[in-house]
């Protein structure tokens, strides 16, 4: 892999100066949104430890996202704090005693100086009276809700909050709206991440063969990007879906014996510290592709390199999604699966039957990230298929976004989600033609991550695509010499 250097400098800890930019960005921003911000503090909470159940082990620690976009702190239990009148940052370290020293490696308030220079240090049990001190006019806390789970931020609980002025309404919009549009730093630890899973994923391809079972391959991909590049902590729970598997969308099982003839899709990913991919290659369990999965793995491909060649700034994601669409059902109806006018097709939701989900997704410290629908972005549309998007914003230089259109044959959308919908069935779909296909492709998906550009975009992710590439990777052979996938 080209990168490989520069994935062993950042094995460690990214640049203080990545997050230094992201803060300089944010305090501009809050500073311009809010202009009346004299003697007012901002106040952050990382992520604590988390026990496992009621029991003393914790679970792997992955900071908080908008904690470590602001101050790249991996450590857990800290808290910091913004002076935005005068831009300037103090870290909240826990003070632990020296017993701690026997079970875990506590850094001396030297090290953590080293480590993170841009702060005032302070230890957290003198956050409550040095905010006192401070007498803040108001104190600002990120409060929101993650328009794709519901869920609310992590937001600090300190009881002494009670008794001061409190604004949690305010700073979430305009931090999600900062991490949207990345740094050059931060498309760079993107693309290390699609470096890595990249390679990882060509590893686990040449390890595939049937017999062997879904975790198998799943653990494979997770112990060689963590013996290799350091990467312990994956950005979501793999998808290894082998034979009818693939038609669960989020199949998190990994359970199955992979059959003599079926597809894989393998949807993993590695992060570099938070900063992650999200990477699907779809291939058969055997090596070999039938007509029918090639078919159909074609189709997909096709959709997604149209989609790549028609993304650039300026254009609507919904507009992509519905592009993708379109070339799937113009594919579907040359196989006999669909018939009918397109046009009637796509306004009939037709194409949501055999692509359920969204074409794609925000990408950066969360594998779905912030963003999607903030109150300046168009809003959600009612619509089949379309109100599964995690975003409806017209793209801009520099987000970076996955792009996973895809195929499925799955019988009770083909059967009865479509009738809930009032699809015509008999008029658009051949449901014993699609039913061939199912029972050796039950879905494909390919998913790569994208860098919008100031014309275009660019594909972060290296993986084989082409059906000559697949098979010939698969047998350990030179693939990258064979032609790439064409339009």
């Amino acid at each position: 892999m080209e990168s490989d250097s520069s994935v062993f400098e950042y094995a460690t800890r990214l640049p203080n100066e990545l997050f230094r930019e992201n803060r300089e960005k944010f305090i501009k921003s809050f500073r311009e949104t809010v202009p009346s911000h004299q003697k007012a503090l901002l106040v952050f909470k990382g992520k604590d430890e988390l026990p496992i159940d009621s029991t003393d082990i914790d679970y792997e620690i992955k900071q908080e996202s908008f904690f470590y976009y602001l101050f790249g702190v991996q450590e857990p239990g800290c808290s910091a704090v913004i002076d935005i009148e005068n831009q300037k940052t103090y870290l909240f370290f826990p003070k632990l005693d020296d017993i701690y020293k026997l079970w875990m490696k506590v850094p001396s308030q030297k090290e953590i100086e080293e480590l993170y220079p841009d702060f005032e240090h302070k230890f957290l049990e003198e956050l409550e009276q040095w905010v006192q001190e401070f007498n803040p006019s108001k104190v600002y806390i990120n409060k929101g809700v993650n328009s794709d789970s519901g869920l609310t931020t992590t937001i600090p609980q300190f009881k002494w909050l009670d008794d001061l002025t409190v604004d949690d309404s305010t700073m979430h919009d305009i931090l999600a709206e900062c991490r949207v549009v990345k740094s050059q730093l931060e498309v760079k630890m993107l693309e290390l991440a699609n470096d890595i899973t990249s390679e990882s994923h060509i590893w686990t391809m040449q390890q595939c063969k049937p017999g062997v079972r879904e975790s198998y391959l799943a653990s494979k991909f997770k112990a060689f990007g963590q013996e290799k590049y350091n990467c312990k902590i994956l950005p979501y729970f793999n998808i290894c879906a082998c034979g009818p598997n693939p038609s669960t969308l989020h199949y998190h099982v990994n359970d199955d014996i992979l059959p003599e003839v079926g597809m894989c899709l393998m949807d993993m990913g590695h992060s570099v510290h938070c900063y992650g991919a999200d990477v699907t290659v779809c291939y058969p369990c055997n090596g070999k592709f039938t007509e029918k999965q090639r078919q159909i793995y074609d189709l997909v491909m096709k959709a997604s390199r149209v989609v790549m060649k028609a993304l650039r700034p300026g254009v609507s994601w919904v507009d992509m999604h519905l592009l993708a669409e379109r070339v799937n059902l113009e594919g579907l109806k040359e196989l006999g699966i669909v018939k009918g006018d397109i046009d009637e097709m796509l306004e009939a939701r037709v194409g949501f039957i055999f692509q359920p989900h969204g074409l794609g997704h925000l990408i950066g410290l969360d594998t779905h990230d912030v963003g999607g629908y903030l109150p300046s972005d168009p809003p959600r549309s009612d619509k089949w298929g379309i109100k599964n998007l995690r975003t409806s914003r017209v793209m801009e230089e520099n987000m970076v976004v996955t792009v996973e259109p895809g195929c499925y044959f799955i019988p009770s959308i083909i059967k009865e989600r479509a009738v809930d919908i009032g699809i015509d069935i008999d008029k658009y779909i051949d449901v014993e033609k699609a039913m061939e296909y199912r029972q050796e492709v039950a879905g494909v998906r390919i998913e790569d991550g994208v860098v919008i550009t100031a014309d275009g975009c660019r594909n972060l992710t290296k993986v084989p695509r082409s059906v000559e590439q697949v098979e010939a990777c698969m047998k350990g052979e030179n693939w990258k010499d064979l032609p790439d996938f064409k339009l």
